[in-house]
């Protein structure tokens, strides 16, 4: 589940994802990042509560990155201290990437 939230004047806005970013779910993860980016210059997207994610999930974050780059967006992430994102960047070897191609909030 995603909640979409926009500031119309800063043009800035946070996708807070809830439960699950799987492979099952990736593609309407993938219509709600659409739409953010459509809507805001800089997106927030939210991970402290999602409960699980795996290699698909991680995918999609690293292809909204691309996206965010390729047409002069920010993507900022949000993780807090969920265990879960750390287990997957952790597990897949993307702790690196994770710190030197997203900006945390």
């Amino acid at each position: 589940m995603t909640k979409w939230t926009l500031d119309e004047k800063t043009l800035q806005g946070e996708l807070r994802l809830v439960d699950d970013l799987t492979v099952e779910g990736v593609a309407h993860f993938k219509e709600a990042m659409l739409q953010a980016f459509d809507e805001a210059e800089q997106v927030t997207l939210n991970l402290e509560n999602v409960t699980n994610i795996d290699v698909a999930g991680l995918q999609i974050i690293c292809a909204c990155h691309q996206f965010s780059v390729a047409h002069d967006k920010h993507l900022l992430l949000q993780t807090g201290d969920n265990p879960v994102f750390a287990k997957i960047v952790e597990d897949t070897g993307s702790a690196q990437w994770v710190t030197r191609n997203f900006d945390e909030k």
